[in-house]
């Protein structure tokens, strides 16, 4: 395997402690109609500078998203969570011919917890990291970063949900050449399970 294919062992472990916390947390006050914990599996389109030495491109690049979370609170309608997720992007527009990853973790709250259309607002950390084809390591677009989504669920039946979600995301490009502020869009088109 090569070293750019080898995954990084402190990645897998800063994602092992979030997914270990969401399974820790959970909200006594569950009603029997309401599933306490969901997931979220959908296609991304991420439109976001990145830069690998002279050559830039902004995308759109495809993907996929996955984001699992627990109910941590619930008052009449409304709930908040604490959720994890992973994006996977492919990067091949121009130039560059890569793949990139996404971890992201934080609270979402949502809203008419009781009805078919569900708005939410989400919030939290992350970390981004890119690999492009002949590319030394540490030259490649990564860092620490945060964002803000709104979203909609359109629930179907009472565990199962169509979703829509848009994501501004801030973060710090920490690439060797590129140094600064990188802001970026997420659409995320998803279905929702709740169990």
């Amino acid at each position: 395997m090569t070293d750019r294919l080898r995954p990084r062992p402190a990645s897998h472990s800063r994602l092992a402690a979030v997914l270990a916390a969401l399974c820790v947390a959970g909200c006594a006050q569950v009603p029997p109609w309401l599933e306490r914990s969901y997931a979220r599996v959908g296609v991304a389109a991420l439109a976001e500078e990145l830069a690998v030495d002279r050559e830039s491109e902004r995308g759109p690049f495809p993907g996929v998203a996955v984001n699992v979370g627990t109910l941590v609170g619930l008052a009449d309608t409304r709930s908040v969570a604490l959720e994890a997720g992973l994006a996977a992007f492919e990067a091949d527009a121009g130039d560059l011919d890569g793949y990139g990853f996404r971890w992201t973790a934080g609270p979402r709250w949502q809203w008419n917890m009781g009805g078919r259309v569900r708005p939410s607002v989400g919030t939290g950390l992350s970390w981004t990291d890119f690999r492009f084809d002949d590319i030394e390591h540490g030259f490649d677009p990564s860092g620490p970063g945060g964002y803000l989504d709104v979203g909609l669920d359109w629930m179907l039946t009472p565990h199962f949900a169509l979703a829509a979600r848009i994501r501004d995301h801030l973060r710090y490009e920490d690439a060797a050449r590129n140094k600064g502020i990188q802001n970026g869009l997420e659409f995320v088109l998803e279905t929702v399970w709740r169990f």
